[in-house]
């Protein structure tokens, strides 16, 4: 690191590796390969992180700089959930809550974030830069807008701000090895701009976040994990160590990071959730009908049978059509059915639904039925339960009229080995075993609730002087970093400072700083909507990475 005596407050470096779990970080440490990770941890403490439920990148890295559960900001998934819209990329102008993205930029705190998911249109920062997301078009990858000059010079070749599958697929079929360079790639350039922003920007706080791990445990662990059905004893070296690569240059770019950063800067690394093997997946609207709650129009319906030819025939008129119109529901004889990733309820509701059935003074019963089923829903291969519990809306029924995009339950699987990922088909309950592709890659592993957390610098101990620190959440991150940069917290904010992670001059500041009352304010936002073709793009993207049916 450089030095940095003239500095009065020490800066803020924020590194999101997505979808990072100690389940393969400990072991690379112990091996030697992941050295500036492991200096972190000598000089500072490592937690497990909880993530939200579910365990998704839009909701959780949300949650992260809002400080608040999903239910609050409102982003659920990274398509709304209200079915009488297309499938619509959620963006910055959807978030409920204020984010300390805005709260650091009122305050004068300089800062970047590059990468940090749902911020496009990107917000009109007074004193910060940012960049990239993943659903931002190739269009604008920067703001301020007179950056984009800069991007194109460092990067000549063309800036990876997304994995585009279609790159690396010959015939149909996406190559691994291609994909792995791609991800390479992708990590080396978030690495380079934001290094490049540091150095020539000033700044307080930087935050950057690299995903190539995430897409990269999806589609390699069943090369590293003996007992995952899709294991191939005859995988390559290349494909078998894949994981341990992207996790290994992630590190090394960390480092070029902390080379670019004053010496007394605080850091911390921190995931959104982890990562567990998926060894089958839970197929949730199949469990509704053979639970009596969904009626489906089968297969070879004509009704559905004309709906798929005619969606061949006039694809891009398709993807305008509401969600409720590509569900083969019989909408007039289901009661419940379940919409989004990784397990969401909505109970079909008069009112609110398009095609609502249930009556209001039936709403209470019908979901206390439903989630009576759940909880005796077993996992046919193990025996055990398939749900660990059943998150209801605090939204009242009032609300939920006026909110089709907030479901009424959200499930947090038992065993995320076994999860839905996708409400699936209504045509079996539980397909055991079978591989789950996308563009002929396979989804061989999912996300889990338990992420990381690593703390080092002039506010934290270091993990030899303390005791093991119980789990932070992902909504402790805001109030952390608002405390570490001297500002009041909220009164709305739903996460708290972990204290004991901190040293006790550090927690002196608390006694300091007055709270703010309300998210009540307004910022400046961009009305920019995307094209239809981007919004195809972004819908191939993410169906191709396997978060869209």
């Amino acid at each position: 690191m450089t030095t940095n005596r003239n500095q009065a407050k020490p800066k803020l470096l924020v590194i999101g590796i997505d979808g990072a779990t100690f389940t393969i970080i400990d072991p690379l440490i112990e091996a030697g390969k992941l050295p500036n990770l492991d200096r972190l941890i000598e000089r500072g403490s490592k937690i497990r992180l909880v993530s939200t439920v579910h365990p998704m990148s839009p909701q959780a890295w949300t949650s992260f700089h809002t400080g608040v559960n999903p239910w609050k900001h409102g982003i659920l998934d990274f398509f709304t959930l209200d079915i009488t819209r297309p499938y619509t990329p959620n963006t910055w102008n959807d978030i409920r809550s204020v984010s300390m993205v805005e709260l650091l930029d009122r305050a004068g705190i300089r800062t970047i974030w590059n990468n940090l998911l749902v911020t496009y249109p990107y917000p009109k920062l007074r004193n910060g830069i940012i960049a990239g997301g993943r659903m931002a078009p190739r269009r604008s990858l920067i703001y301020p807008d007179h950056l984009q000059r800069d991007v194109e010079s460092l990067f000549p070749e063309g800036y990876e701000v997304h994995i585009d599958l279609s790159s690396v697929a010959k015939n149909g079929k996406v190559s691994e090895t291609a994909l792995l360079s791609k991800l390479l790639v992708h990590t080396e350039h978030q690495s380079r701009l934001t290094e490049y922003l540091m150095r020539t920007r000033p700044w307080d706080l930087c935050f950057v976040m690299f995903d190539a791990t995430d897409i990269g445990q999806h589609v390699f662990w069943r090369y590293l994990d003996d007992k995952h059905p899709q294991y191939e004893t005859s995988a390559p070296d290349l494909l078998r160590n894949a994981i341990a690569t992207l996790f290994q240059e992630a590190d090394k770019f960390i480092g070029r990071l902390l080379e670019a950063a004053p010496s007394d800067t605080t850091v911390l690394v921190l995931s959104d959730h982890g990562f567990v093997p998926l060894y089958a997946t839970v197929n949730l609207n199949g469990f509704l009908v053979q639970a009596g709650y969904a009626r489906p129009i089968r297969r070879y319906h004509p009704k559905r049978v004309l709906r798929g030819v005619f969606s061949r025939l006039q694809p891009d008129v398709r993807g305008l059509w509401p969600i409720y119109r590509k569900l083969n529901i019989k909408w007039k004889r289901t009661s419940v059915y379940a919409n989004g990733y990784m397990g969401n309820i909505f109970v079909n509701l008069e009112g609110r639904e398009p095609e609502g059935c249930v009556h209001p003074q039936d709403y209470e019963k019908i979901l206390r039925k439903v989630i009576d089923d759940l909880y005796r829903w077993r996992n046919p291969l193990t025996g055990e339960p398939m749900i660990r519990a059943v998150h209801r809306s605090p939204i009242s029924i009032t609300q939920q009229r006026c909110l089709r995009e907030m479901p009424d339950l959200v499930i947090e699987w038992f065993d995320y080995r076994f999860a839905g990922i996708h409400p699936g088909s209504f045509d079996s309950d539980f397909e055991s075993g079978s591989p789950c592709y996308s563009h002929n890659i396979m989804r061989s592993a999912d996300h889990s609730l338990e992420g990381i957390l690593i703390c080092a610098g002039p506010h934290f101990g270091s993990s030899s002087s303390k005791k093991a620190a119980c789990p932070v959440s992902i909504l402790d991150l805001a109030p952390l970093i608002l405390k570490i940069t001297g500002l009041s917290l909220p009164d709305h904010f739903d996460g708290t400072v972990p204290k004991e992670l901190l040293l006790r001059e550090a927690d002196e500041m608390e006694r300091q700083s007055k709270r703010l009352q309300g998210p009540d304010v307004s910022f400046p936002i961009d009305e920019e909507d995307y094209s239809s073709d981007e919004l195809s793009q972004i819908a191939e993207r993410l169906r191709s990475l396997g978060y869209l049916e």
